[in-house]
């Protein structure tokens, strides 16, 4: 008995031995146990916001989960790339940099009278116009000339009290009467000294300049304070001009601006700031600013519309700065293409310096001007740092792969959201103005676009509680780009809408993480991107989540 359970333990020992060669020549047993408990969370190469805690398949495209690596070197908002892998998608830098910032701010806008050197003329008495010396507009005229000769039976019996009254005590008070109907202290004088009644009297120009309107003719009758004619001093004009609330802070009293109009192409006219109204236009969120304009060799007319534009110089606080003022303190630039951005948030990824292999960091910044293609950066990175300025979408790819921060977790925190006051019916009527409006930005359809806007306009216009969906409507978008801008706003605030209201429209809410991209919503089907259309292949993600219920009238 002894013997047997010899050979039972002896055959167990074998049999242990040849399952450890095996495990370990084949390499399942305890490292597999160990990658497992590694691998505690599973993801999707293509949704990377399924994450689950055993290995599956993606609920969206129903491929074979992956483990969801991670790096312990690098932290939640860096990523490690090889240098091979940086070479392979291409990745570029740019070193971020203090330079000289010229903004060129351009504006449309209209040439008009000098105010201040226009007079109107008008009847000081009733009575009928004898004779007129002036019979058509755009006479020139000098100051004291005659311009018209008027009988009025009212001055006829002032003249009349007045000589009664000469060499008395109301001599004065008939005089100031006289002076007060229109009659000059010269014609006063020749009254007194000829010792008769003036049938009619001459009416002088009180400035020089040109007749620019006119009033009556030969033999009408007129009544006190009827206009005559107005009198212009054409060799200063004004140019009024619209200002951007985005660009108001850039314009400044006795600032240069130069101009050109269709009439003489190729010449440029130039001009000072001399005003800038002190309060905002609210329908199109523009500032009314005033530009004095020498037009000593009348080629310039009112009317006219011309295309202006200041060039400004901007300090490191993206303010306006002279030429005579110190210039060292220049802002950080850098290129547009570096910069992702939707809504108020906008984020660069820098290269860390000293590291084996590249590793970028996520960072969010805070923008200033933008200066053709460069942004200034007012808070966020500091000068001498890289920033990835090509290759900038793989970067946030890869960061997306990896769960890991990015564009795409760009929602809206609780200090940029917006309150909203829309009833079901009127959110429903505002969603098909939108909708419309996606699909005509995505085909470059500016026409139809803009009426979409103004669809959206007029259905929030005066409506309590509505204003950020309706401000952006009241800019004047006067080209696609601006259109644009206006729809990103637009976007922000009625996805954040709908994230709150039950909605049974089939849409989608997608974004685009391109320099000048951002969030949309849009009726499902093909992707199409309001903001590049027909310039380039959309780049977009799609963001998933449950639909439900309010009722749309216009479906």
């Amino acid at each position: 008995m002894k013997k047997y359970y010899k050979i039972i333990i002896i055959l167990i020992v074998i049999a242990l031995g040849i399952g450890y060669w095996i495990g370990s020549s084949t390499g399942h047993p305890a490292n597999t146990h160990q990658s497992e408990e590694k691998a505690t969370v599973w993801t999707c190469s293509m949704h990377p916001q399924i994450q689950l805690p055993e290995f599956g398949q993606c609920p969206i495209c129903f491929m074979d989960l992956i483990p969801l690596d991670s790096d312990d070197s690098v932290s939640e908002v860096e990523l490690k790339l090889s240098k091979s892998a940086m070479k392979l998608a291409e990745i570029g830098t740019t070193l971020v940099s203090r330079e000289v910032a010229e903004k060129h701010i351009r504006f449309s806008g209209k040439l008009g009278f000098d105010e201040t050197k226009t007079n109107s003329i008008t009847a000081w008495t009733d009575g009928r116009i004898d004779k007129l010396f002036i019979d058509f507009v755009g006479v020139e005229i000098s100051n004291n000339d005659k311009l018209m000769e008027i009988y009025s039976p009212e001055l006829i019996s002032a003249q009349q009290e007045y000589l009664l009254s000469v060499g008395t005590a109301m001599e004065s008070i008939t005089s100031e009467k006289l002076r007060l109907l229109g009659i000059s202290s010269k014609q006063i004088s020749e009254i007194k000294s000829n010792g008769k009644i003036l049938q009619t009297i001459s009416i002088t120009a009180p400035i020089s300049g040109t007749v620019v309107e006119l009033n009556i003719a030969e033999g009408d009758y007129v009544k006190t304070g009827s206009p005559i004619a107005t009198v212009s001093d054409l060799r200063n004009l004004w140019l009024n001009i619209d200002v951007h609330e985005s660009d108001i802070s850039l314009i400044q009293i006795n600032q240069n601006v130069t101009f050109l109009v269709d009439a003489y192409p190729g010449d440029l006219f130039e001009g000072l700031v001399s005003f800038i109204h002190p309060t905002m236009n609210s329908k199109t969120r523009t500032v009314s600013v005033r530009v004095n304009v020498d037009n000593s060799n009348n080629q310039l007319k009112p009317e006219m519309f011309v295309s202006a534009q200041v060039q400004v110089r901007l300090n490191a606080k993206g303010e306006v700065i002279s030429n005579d003022d110190d210039i060292s303190a220049n802002p950080l630039i850098v290129p547009s293409s570096a910069v992702m951005k939707t809504g108020e948030r906008a984020i660069v990824y820098v290269m860390k310096p000293n590291t084996e292999e590249p590793v970028f960091e996520l960072r969010e910044v805070t923008l200033g001007h933008r200066i053709q293609d460069e942004y200034i950066i007012l808070d966020g990175l500091s000068e001498g740092e890289n920033v990835v300025s090509h290759g900038t979408f793989k970067i946030d790819s890869a960061m997306q792969l990896e769960a890991k921060p990015s564009m795409m977790s760009g929602d809206m925190n609780d200090d940029e959201k917006v309150v909203v006051t829309i009833s079901d019916k009127l959110l429903a009527e505002v969603l098909h103005h939108y909708f419309s409006l996606q699909e005509y930005l995505a085909i470059d359809d500016f026409d139809s676009a803009y009426m979409s806007t103004m669809g959206i306009h007029r259905l929030t216009m005066g409506v309590k509680g509505v204003e950020p969906i309706m401000e952006p409507t009241m800019r004047p978008n006067q080209n696609i780009s601006e259109l644009r801008n206006s729809f990103r706003e637009i976007s922000e605030v009625i996805r954040q809408i709908v994230r709150e209201k039950s909605i049974n429209l089939e849409f989608e809410e997608r974004f685009c993480p391109a320099p000048d991209g951002g969030y949309w919503l849009q009726k499902s089907g093909k992707v199409k991107n309001p903001y590049f259309g027909k310039e380039m292949i959309p780049c977009h993600a799609e963001i998933t989540w449950e639909n439900q219920s309010v009722n749309d009238e216009n479906k």
